[in-house]
């Protein structure tokens, strides 16, 4: 997966998506872990965090996850 590619999927709008799937959903059906933007302050509102934090084969997975549910 390219930088860019991963630049991209993290800073997307999920507000969308969001009415769709809750971070709960997210969590039961996909095993994906998403913290809300709204703890990071105002300006976060309506977008979802992800760690870059772990290695680079589990956050390919978690990507892979998240663009699965976001279909």
């Amino acid at each position: 997966m390219s930088q860019a590619n991963l630049i991209r999927v993290a800073r997307r709008d999920v507000r969308a998506q969001a009415r769709r799937h809750s971070l709960s959903i997210l969590l039961t059906e996909y095993r994906l872990a998403l913290a809300p933007g709204e703890g990071f302050g105002p300006s976060g509102a309506g977008w979802a965090r992800i760690s870059l934090a772990v290695p680079d084969e589990t956050l390919e997975l978690g990507l892979e996850r998240l663009a699965a549910a976001l279909g």
